[in-house]
């Protein structure tokens, strides 16, 4: 089985799909090999909504896909896939 991305986040902000993610990838009883997935799954997500390849999502998102928003409070913010 090889993830795939999630059609109903492209119309998301990035801190949204990652958040998305972390969501699914919480529970770390249930293995390594989960996360990968979840992980691989969500930068596919970023490939296709930007239209541009995984290795081009993991070098501009770096390897944990970290990324800076601003709040609604207008404060800078970090989030990243954990």
């Amino acid at each position: 089985w090889f993830p795939a991305s999630i059609k109903r986040l492209f119309s998301k902000p990035i801190e949204a799909i990652i958040t998305y993610g972390n969501q699914g990838s919480s529970n770390y009883y249930l293995g390594w090999r989960i996360q990968y997935l979840v992980q691989f799954s969500i930068a596919l997500t970023l490939a296709r909504k930007y239209d541009i390849s995984i290795k081009k999502v993991f070098t501009k998102y770096h390897k944990n896909l970290m990324t800076a928003y601003t709040n609604s409070k207008g404060k800078v913010k970090t989030i990243y896939f954990v």
